[in-house]
């Protein structure tokens, strides 16, 4: 025990500094359960600490266990000390004493240390002298124990009165919560993550058997939990009450009622959400993809109206709303030329946004009344006015290490939490494969996010977009033979989804130029840079999706902000225009022409999830459902008598089918599985073609996850102040 009451005393400053700002070592165990809350720390917090330091000498281990300073805060909040360790000659005095110190509520805990200094005396005063008994030799030396003992006891007390003189302010404390990994390859959605706003809960986005989904973290238990009905959700956000998620998942707006468990649409359309935010008037603001406006709804569900005024071509998009305290201002982040691009604040109310500052892929407010960004590899803080919409000061550093795909939040409580992507998100490789799933050659290495590729139909090139730099996304073809990168596109703007014509001779792709999008035509024989515009650019999103053999018509997805997306076809001969092929209130996606032209596969989520039609081309005649259980990424045997698609599960799914010439409805077998697939998550599959077929329909070029994304862990920052 004696050496037990030195280690308590060597721990004496940080212990009694769990008011003041200081080191986490030594800090979480003697934390009381409001601090660990979150919340502000007066007198009878020093007196918890005083019991866990008093507790630690006695028994010579903490009272608070955990490998990791999470399990030790959910120990401190949940858990109560081992009483039994106490020795047991120990006072009851003070066995009393450590109860009333260690006292989860606040309201039955000593509030003062002149209490605990009273309940001392009594124990040192000894019992009444009708109740002494001579002492024996043993007893002799235990008095003497517990003689020196309360002196020291006595001393710590003291220094706990004189404390309570002066204000004193709370600790900070930052630890890493760990996450499973997440296989989702955007950014900005790996790295989810959004703490409630009473700073009590934490969801964020991990992978989970095929596919990401929400999991839910309490600061109370050191165990997250995966929450059902969030399967390829993307970018949460609490309600203001903390009892429900809002977030994006099948191309729609959801939300998520924690007391009840039920999930339900909002609303739909929405492919590509960049960030929402909801206030305690049961108003939802949401990004609902690039080249759009920020929209507003209702919680329980409403038509989404515009509520900022997209400017193309300087701006490209509005993202990443947050509310800001009163309910009705907003901040927002524009992507776009160097005169628009920046972090707005906008209203409710109407009026024009006010720009605040540039150079920030997001912001976010804090109880504080500080905003926090992140600029040049740091999360910065500035003092914020909320009622001029000024920023105040200099920015002073919260944290280093960070990075334009850092994703923050900020409860109304104090804590703030971050979270940056796993470094190997979106590592892939384009590799052959027979029909079992073996692999027989490596096509292309890359170890950045090399997204939708496309074969030649000779099979000696791939074109697909990437990003080497991670500034903006071009075109580039690659030679396998000679393995030859040649980079077709240098517009600033983002290209995206390559095709080949029928002929290999020229590539189709899209482009988002001066906020607005398009579909171009590239020749391989012409400089890098010359392309032919097909289509009068656009807001909405344009995606090109397949080229047919008689090189007559291409096939384009539309994000319509009533409809959600659609397929259109536009003529490349004869001079028509382009017209719909299919428009409904459902999402319409990855149109694929079959061989001879006169029909189109594609997939619908019309059901309420993703399957697989097919349909004749370019009149109607009803569609023909294919998949069973699911399917995205349908793709044509070259042979007309096959349709490939990719499974809810990942399977690579193989159905016989028989095309009528008579204007009946096809033939369509039962799917056959015929291999696992590693293209990442169902989210990624819903929205681009990640594999293709061979010429004789016997192999596949699949675009592969090089390698399981790790985790990306979660950083908490509990009462935090910028470092001056």
């Amino acid at each position: 025990v004696v050496a037990a009451e030195g280690a308590a005393l060597s721990n004496l400053p940080t212990t009694l500094s769990a008011s003041t700002r200081g080191s986490i070592l030594g800090t979480p165990a003697y934390m009381s359960p409001e601090q660990a809350n979150g919340k502000e720390a007066d007198r009878s917090s020093d007196l918890w600490a005083f019991g866990c330091v008093l507790y630690e000498m006695l028994t010579g281990r903490r009272a608070f266990q955990g490998e990791t300073t999470s399990e030790i805060l959910a120990a401190v909040l949940k858990s109560d000390p081992d009483w039994r360790r106490l020795p047991s000659e120990t006072p009851e005095g003070i066995r009393r004493l450590l109860r009333h110190c260690l006292q989860k509520d606040q309201t039955l805990r000593l509030r003062d240390a002149r209490d605990a200094r009273i309940e001392i005396n009594d124990v040192q005063s000894g019992p009444p002298p009708e109740q002494r008994m001579m002492p024996t030799p043993a007893r002799h030396r235990e008095r003497l124990f517990w003689g020196s003992a309360l002196a020291l006891i006595s001393l710590i007390v003291g220094v706990l009165v004189v404390r309570a003189l002066r204000p004193t302010a709370p600790a900070e404390i930052r630890f890493e919560i760990n996450t499973p990994p997440t296989r989702d390859y955007a950014e900005y959605s790996a790295a989810s993550v959004a703490i409630s706003p009473n700073g009590q809960k934490i969801v964020f986005v991990a992978g989970s058997g095929v596919q990401s989904q929400l999991w839910l973290r309490s600061l109370m238990d050191p165990l997250a939990q995966p929450l059902a009905g969030t399967q390829g959700a993307r970018l949460p956000f609490w309600s203001p009450d903390s009892k429900s998620i809002g977030f994006f998942a099948d191309a729609k707006l959801k939300r998520l009622d924690l007391d009840t468990g039920s999930t339900r649409t909002l609303a739909a359309g929405f492919t590509v959400p960049i960030g929402g935010a909801w206030n305690s008037n049961g108003v939802i603001i949401f990004s609902p993809s690039p080249s759009r406006s920020l929209l507003r709804t209702s919680a329980e569900g409403a038509e989404p109206v515009a509520v900022t005024q997209f400017q193309a071509p300087q701006q490209r998009f509005h993202a990443f709303p947050q509310f800001l305290p009163d309910g009705n201002h907003f901040l927002f982040s524009v992507e776009g030329s160097p005169e628009a691009r920046g972090i707005y604040v906008g209203q409710l109310d109407g009026g024009p946004p006010k720009r605040l500052f540039d150079g920030a892929s997001a912001v976010y407010a804090a109880a504080s009344g500080q905003l926090l960004f992140i600029r040049d590899g740091r999360l910065l803080a500035q003092d914020f006015d909320q009622v001029r919409l000024e920023l105040k000061g200099d920015p002073l550093p919260v944290a280093t290490g960070v990075n334009t795909a850092t994703v923050v939040s900020a409860s109304t409580a104090g804590p703030i939490v971050y979270r940056s992507p796993s470094p190997d998100s979106g590592k892939r490789q384009l590799v052959w494969v027979d029909r079992s799933g073996q692999e027989r050659d490596k096509v292309i290495y890359a170890d950045f996010a090399s997204q939708g590729p496309s074969l030649s139909h000779d099979g000696h090139r791939v074109a697909i977009f990437r990003t080497p730099d991670r500034s903006n996304m071009d075109i580039w073809s690659y030679e396998i033979a000679r393995r030859a990168w040649t980079r077709e596109t240098l517009d600033p703007g983002d290209e995206i989804d390559p095709l080949w014509s029928p002929d290999d001779s020229a590539i189709v792709f899209s482009s988002r130029r001066r906020g607005l999008m398009s579909l171009y035509r590239k020749l391989l024989s012409a400089p890098a840079g010359s392309e032919e515009l097909l289509l009068p650019p656009s807001p909405e999103i344009t995606w090109a999706m397949d080229w047919s053999n008689d090189g007559r018509f291409l096939i384009y997805n539309v994000i319509d902000p009533k409809h959600g997306a659609d397929i259109w076809a536009l003529p490349l001969v004869g001079g028509s225009k382009p017209f719909e092929v299919l428009r409904t209130d459902s999402n319409e996606l990855l149109p694929q022409f079959s061989p001879d032209g006169k029909w189109m596969a594609y997939q619908s989520d019309k059901t309420g999830r993703f399957e697989i039609y097919v349909q004749p081309f370019p009149g109607s005649g009803g569609d023909s459902l294919v998949s069973t259980n699911g399917g995205t990424q349908v793709r044509w045997n070259p042979n007309s008598k096959e349709l490939f698609y990719i499974g809810s599960d990942e399977w690579l799914m193989a159905v016989s089918i028989r095309l009528p010439s008579d204007g009946t409805r096809p033939e369509i077998g039962a799917p056959v599985p015929l291999f696992k697939t590693n293209v990442g998550s169902t989210a990624i599959n819903q929205n681009r073609q990640q594999y293709m077929v061979s010429s004789n329909g016997q192999s596949f070029v699949m675009n592969s996850v090089l390698e399981e994304a790790g985790a990306s862990p979660i950083t908490v920052i509990m009462n935090w102040k910028p470092k001056h």
